[in-house]
């Protein structure tokens, strides 16, 4: 159930909020340093109720409102192809204060298609796999 404060907020009541993100930075990961340099989280999915996904761009205004970076949004109606064809050119990451080859891409559809289960369908394609 919503409520409206004034004409700029919005309060939601959820019964659970699951937030996916993962640490990363110095003491992280072995090129940690060049991301931040102090140990950080980054938010890349939420998941309601243990129902609803929030869509990417719902992501970053959640992320926004935590106080958190999220996962950038680096393209939308890539074919299978693309998606590859990109990861395999080892392209800079867009989360990376140094210049650096960026982790991977995950892809999912949009809109945002489920598998019988309840679980997105998406893909994590990382640039050392080629």
């Amino acid at each position: 159930m919503a409520r409206y404060n004034d004409a700029n907020e919005i309060a939601i009541k959820f019964d659970e909020l699951t937030l996916f993100g993962e640490g990363y930075g110095p003491k992280i990961q072995s090129c940690g340093g060049n991301y931040r340099s102090d140990p950080g989280f980054i938010l890349f999915d939420v998941l309601i109720n243990e129902r609803w996904w929030l869509t990417p761009q719902n992501v970053a205004k959640m992320a926004l409102c935590l106080g958190v970076p999220s996962v950038p949004v680096i393209g939308t109606s890539w074919s299978e192809n693309e998606i590859v064809e990109y990861v395999k050119s080892k392209p800079k990451s867009l989360c990376s204060k140094d210049e650096q080859v960026m982790e991977g891409v995950v892809a999912r559809a949009y809109p945002t298609v489920y598998f019988a289960n309840g679980q997105p369908v998406m893909f994590k394609l990382k640039c050392k796999e080629f």
